[in-house]
């Protein structure tokens, strides 16, 4: 996953507007979601932007079933590598 700062790195404007407007206070992993979301909505065909949205829901949101509906996303979108999203999703559903 991406280090600290995102938004400095991938959404620069967000940032400079933030500073701009004294905004200090932002969750990180909010901002790493939103970035995600970006890269998952501009190639959904690749699968790593939805196991990475999963993998923050999951492990750093504690909502795996949030996770999952990205998982499944993925594979009805047909990304690929589909491998790696069915692994994940077997993961998730071996986990009580």
């Amino acid at each position: 996953l991406e280090g600290q700062g995102p938004m400095d790195r991938h959404a620069p404007f967000e940032a400079l507007r933030r500073r701009i407007a004294g905004e200090t206070e932002h969750d990180p992993w909010d901002d790493l979601l939103w970035v995600y979301q970006q890269w998952q909505t501009r190639y959904p065909h690749r699968a790593e932007g939805y196991l990475r949205l999963a993998i923050v829901w999951d492990q750093h949101r504690d909502n795996p079933a949030r996770a999952r509906s990205f998982l499944q996303a993925g594979i009805e979108a047909g990304a690929e590598p589909a491998g790696l999203l069915a692994y994940y999703l077997a993961q998730l559903d071996n986990i009580p």
